[in-house]
């Protein structure tokens, strides 16, 4: 989280979202700094997209940053490239991946899309409502 987090925070995606990420690239074996930095990586330059992003972008029709400048919900990113990827052979997959994310980055967001938007989702959705829990934990624990 310390390679990821201030980027992420910068860009607008929420703990929760950032949170989610690297629990499915590490349910995938890509974890520690490796998972952070490449992720990370890959966010930073969606701040600035060269024009071959752009024409990527725009054929498969998704956005990375609602109409105030913060990063959409990373399940909703997820769903647009899901949706635009649909009929994509895994060559055209992973080359668009590697023009939007990065070659190092691909396979992170290869992760993300094979865990799917709906998964993300509820990832992210029990890590907001997990709020509390560790406060209700300790409380527990001093009354025992």
């Amino acid at each position: 989280m310390k390679y990821l987090a201030p980027t992420a925070s910068t860009l607008g995606l929420s703990i929760e979202d950032t949170a989610s990420a690297i629990m499915a690239v590490s349910d995938a074996g890509i974890q520690g700094s490796m998972a952070g930095r490449a992720f990370g990586t890959s966010l930073s330059r969606l701040a600035k997209p060269t024009e071959t992003m752009g024409g990527v972008m725009m054929q498969l029709g998704v956005t990375f940053f609602d109409a105030e400048g913060a990063m959409r919900p990373l399940h909703e990113i997820v769903a647009d490239l899901e949706k635009g990827m649909a009929n994509y052979t895994s060559e055209q997959r992973s080359a668009a991946l590697a023009t939007l994310f990065g070659t190092e980055a691909q396979r992170h967001w290869a992760i993300l899309l094979d865990r799917g938007s709906k998964e993300l989702r509820r990832m992210s959705s029990e890590l907001e409502g997990s709020e509390g829990a560790a406060e209700r934990m300790a409380t527990i624990m001093q009354q025992n």
